[in-house]
């Protein structure tokens, strides 16, 4: 009841606002063929209650991490100003809004761009598997507005906050304009046994030719604007990026006919590197099955001695063994039941 009443308000008066290219969308992960479609006024498909109240929750995430650092020495101040960040080549100023400021007990200024993202984004940026580079982009150009307005401007931080758990990853990125580089510090914390956090500090790892990208996006958008073209899809279909943008209707309008179209009987032997990662592919999707044989024999006959002796739950040493009823939701099984096995270790109290 309450639940559907909130998803429906979270839903409703989404209105399609003016084009603007600036800092947040600036990044090379987004979509440039999504940008171009709301560039020529495209209209956009309203987005789901859910996923409104997801960048919502984003929002409320930076002002409780700001509402800490506010009991903190330092001094939060500027949320939200405006600063331009530069102009391009045909007067088009780039312009945004930075979270705010943090000020130091020696007076240093420190741009902060904060970010709460889900658990298992979080979870591979701090791994090293994912750099998060519309970010990291995003804060250098708010920096670069910055640094023209103070140059004693300390190295900004990009702040992530992990939604599920309220962990944090902060970059201290270290940018020199000059080469248009950027050096980012990852830090994380740990709590050792006496309950004192301190930062542990990451492999640093280079960003470069992050205002030559910018640039050259910008000059993309602008051609294909100007000339009603649309780029290459960025991204595939089963892309998470592609369930939260307001043009996948659009973008796969013909796909059917697309798809249709493609070409084949093709020699993928003309492409050594393709053929190489294709000869790759099937040899490990082989090992795979291989070794899931004996694991789909062995939960089988651990399945029928359940059934045959009427056993629900039990344990093995310090494993517990369940058997748990499932509905299946597919469309083509909608309300078959299946059993489904869990084997896990269980935890000592």
């Amino acid at each position: 009841m309450f639940a559907e009443v909130i998803s429906s308000i979270a839903a409703m008066g989404q209105k399609q606002q003016p084009f603007r290219f600036r800092p947040s969308n600036a990044g090379p992960e987004k979509c440039l063929r999504s940008l171009v479609y709301e560039s020529l006024g495209f209209p956009h498909k309203a987005l789901p209650g859910r996923a409104m109240l997801i960048f919502d929750d984003s929002s409320w995430h930076e002002e409780l991490t700001l509402n800490w650092l506010r009991k903190s020495l330092y001094k939060i101040h500027s949320e939200q100003m405006g600063v331009e960040c530069f102009t391009f080549a045909d007067g088009y100023a780039l312009t945004g809004s930075i979270d705010c400021i943090a000020t130091d007990i020696d007076g240093n200024d420190r741009l902060i761009e904060h970010k709460a993202i889900n658990h298992f984004t979080f979870t591979q940026i701090e791994a090293g598997d994912l750099i998060p580079l519309d970010n990291i982009t995003q804060t250098i150009l708010y920096h670069c507005g910055l640094i023209a307005l103070s140059k004693e401007l300390k190295h900004p931080i990009l702040l992530i906050k992990n939604k599920n758990t309220s962990r944090y990853l902060e970059f201290e990125l270290v940018y020199c304009i000059q080469v248009d580089t950027a050096v980012c510090i990852p830090r994380t914390l740990e709590t050792n046994e006496d309950g004192i956090v301190k930062a542990i500090e990451a492999p640093a790892f280079k960003v470069e030719n992050i205002l030559g990208r910018v640039k050259e996006r910008y000059n993309l958008l602008k051609s294909a604007t100007e000339n009603k073209t649309i780029p290459d899809r960025q991204y595939s279909l089963d892309s998470w990026r592609c369930d939260y943008c307001s043009y996948n209707g659009v973008c796969y309008d013909n796909y059917d006919e697309e798809f249709l179209a493609r070409k084949e009987g093709f020699d993928f032997e003309t492409n050594p590197e393709l053929s190489i990662m294709i000869k790759a592919y099937k040899n490990l999707t082989s090992e795979i099955s291989e070794r899931e044989k004996p694991k789909e024999q062995i939960k089988k006959n651990i399945k029928e001695f359940l059934a045959k002796e009427q056993i629900k739950s039990g344990y093995c040493g310090n494993l517990s063994i369940t058997l748990d009823r499932r509905e299946v939701v597919e469309k083509l099984h909608k309300g078959y039941i299946s059993e489904v096995l869990n084997i896990k270790e269980m935890k000592v109290k």
